[in-house]
């Protein structure tokens, strides 16, 4: 149990260290980046001073990654290889997609996902033969 937690402070410190990071490669204030992310100062204050990151909106991840020019799992400290990357760059592009267009794409990854798990799970039953 100790280790998820350690895990999460990790993750909380990353997070903290990388958008204290950003406010200083675009020379913004607290206050000012808080403006441009469109949440309020004190809400910024308790992401980076109390790391009570567990209730961050999505859209206001997605503000200080487009910001920043980062990925999320980059922003949380988290090393990317190249199918993440091409993951994100295509979560990304499908964020942009009318609601109905989303719904479509939902529909068809959830169905390639269980195609997946459902090979996986022949693929380990055959090998505990």
């Amino acid at each position: 149990m100790k280790e998820k937690k350690d895990d999460f402070n990790k993750r909380e410190k990353n997070f903290s260290d990388n958008v204290y990071s950003i406010m200083r490669k675009k020379k913004m204030s607290q206050k000012k980046f808080a403006k441009e992310i469109g949440i309020s100062e004190n809400t910024l204050k308790s992401y980076l001073v109390n790391w009570s990151i567990d209730n961050i909106k999505y859209d206001t991840v997605m503000k200080i990654c487009e910001l920043g020019k980062v990925y999320p799992e980059e922003l949380f400290g988290e090393q990317m290889n190249q199918n993440d990357l091409e993951m994100s760059e295509l979560l990304q592009e499908v964020s942009k997609l009318p609601d109905e267009e989303k719904n479509l794409v939902n529909g068809v990854m959830k169905e390639v996902l269980n195609y997946a798990k459902c090979k996986n799970s022949m693929n380990d039953t055959k090998s505990k033969k």
